[in-house]
């Protein structure tokens, strides 16, 4: 048809004013997801891969960085999986101290814990990015469990997953769905045996697993 009778104007503005509508009415995204389609790769190695997106409409001096700690025995089986998670939601408390000043500067950072990795996300000013990144990992290498607290998240953490019986029909057809397609899927059934088997001693070879493996010094 272009070849035939040439660009038509109407064509051209149906286009425009579909893209304005989607433009206008786009659903909320996260801001990391969509920059990884932008980005340009600068290292990419077995142990680092790093990208950059220059900021070319708001022109903020900002980063956003991401580390990913491997472990090749982490979430080999329930009770290593929630090992992880109970030590990333304690550290992520002892962080408060830390919460209240980043947040006056702009400053974000969040912690989660996967199948064989434990990853960290710090987002903020690239100028003082890195004094908060030393902070955290500096804290996380050093970092000891409270018993006090421990007791407290892990019952929590049990309430939680006995709780889920009553949650909404939509949220147990999810869980279903993860179960049947993810093959290394845990029940709630297992994830809540594993957390009362959790010790404080448990935390001991999870740093040992990761940090001298991650961090030799």
């Amino acid at each position: 048809m272009l070849r035939e009778v040439g660009p038509q104007t109407w064509i051209f503005q149906e286009q425009k004013d579909l893209a304005n509508i989607i433009f206008r009415f786009k659903d909320t995204e996260r801001p990391m997801a969509y920059v990884s389609l932008l980005v340009n790769s600068l290292h990419n190695t077995p142990r680092l891969r790093c990208w950059f997106k220059q900021d070319d409409e708001y022109f903020m001096p900002k980063l956003a960085l991401r580390l990913k700690m491997r472990s090749i025995t982490n979430g080999q089986d329930p009770h290593q999986l929630v090992t992880a998670q109970l030590f990333v939601e304690l550290f992520m408390d002892a962080l408060n101290e830390y919460a209240y000043a980043a947040e006056l500067a702009h400053f974000n950072y969040e912690i989660k814990a996967t199948k064989n990795s434990i990853s960290l996300t710090v987002i903020g000013f690239n100028d003082k990015l890195s004094i908060l990144l030393h902070k955290i990992l500096d804290k996380l290498v050093d970092f000891r469990v409270e018993p006090a607290r421990f007791d407290i998240l892990k019952e929590e953490r049990l309430r939680s997953l006995s709780n889920f019986e009553a949650a909404q029909p939509h949220q147990h057809c999810q869980y279903l769905e993860n179960l049947v397609l993810s093959e290394n899927s845990c029940t709630k059934e297992e994830l809540r045996e594993a957390t009362r088997g959790i010790s404080m001693a448990c935390f001991v070879w999870l740093q040992l697993t990761y940090w001298c493996r991650n961090y030799p010094r």
